[in-house]
């Protein structure tokens, strides 16, 4: 348990229970708007203030799908997070991930220990250590998660996937990444943990079908 950085009050972090962690529900219910993503929401602002970006505030703000309608609130909500938790405004992981490693990660140094009694005890090579679990640890990383969602929301809502304007709208936000970012997180989610991409898309899917006003 922590506390919200905007109102104090306490929240659950758990990857477990829930889509996401309470903190993205908190912030996108409007209980707490703000501090969090102050920043990068001021900066895309400013940018479509002062005309610049001036296709990408016509994609963002007027006509997204061809039908006159703006992108949903969701898609900055979830890129805001993916840059918050990037440059580590906001811990990348929940502590229950990373109880979880650390707890694996004791165990597997306690086996490898006896293995090694073992090998020493017989005459015969000790085991290599194994190689951390980076890539099970890195599918829980709130950043991606939130990449992710921001993302299929785009695509259930526009038809397309539209990553140039995701990858422009993250640098104006402060973070800047090569042109394939957004995709590789998107297909990185998908072939690691795809029980929660697809919980996601179906979010997303939801999202899409609510909203929308026809021109």
């Amino acid at each position: 348990m922590k506390l919200c950085p905007t109102c104090g009050k306490y929240f659950c972090e758990s990857s477990d229970k829930t889509l996401w962690t309470c903190f993205f529900e908190h912030v996108r219910e409007g209980k707490c708007q703000g501090e969090i993503l102050r920043e990068p929401f001021s900066k895309l602002t400013t940018a479509f203030t002062a005309q610049q970006h001036r296709a990408l505030y016509e994609f963002v703000c007027c006509d997204s799908d061809g039908l006159g309608n703006p992108l949903p609130k969701e898609v900055c909500l979830n890129l805001g997070l993916a840059v918050a938790y990037s440059n580590d405004v906001i811990p990348e992981y929940n502590n229950d991930v990373l109880i979880a490693r650390n707890l694996s990660n004791r165990a597997r140094r306690a086996r490898l220990q006896k293995l090694r009694r073992s090998a020493r005890r017989f005459g015969v090579s000790p085991p290599a250590s194994p190689k951390p679990e980076s890539t099970r640890l890195a599918r829980h990383k709130s950043s991606t998660i939130h990449l992710v969602t921001g993302a299929l929301v785009v695509r259930h809502w526009t038809g397309s996937w539209h990553y140039r304007q995701q990858i422009e709208m993250l640098s104006i936000m402060g973070l800047s990444k090569g042109e394939d970012f957004v995709s590789d997180r998107v297909e990185f989610l998908l072939g690691t943990n795809q029980a929660l991409f697809e919980k996601i898309e179906s979010w997303a899917r939801a999202i899409s079908g609510h909203g929308r006003k026809p021109r």
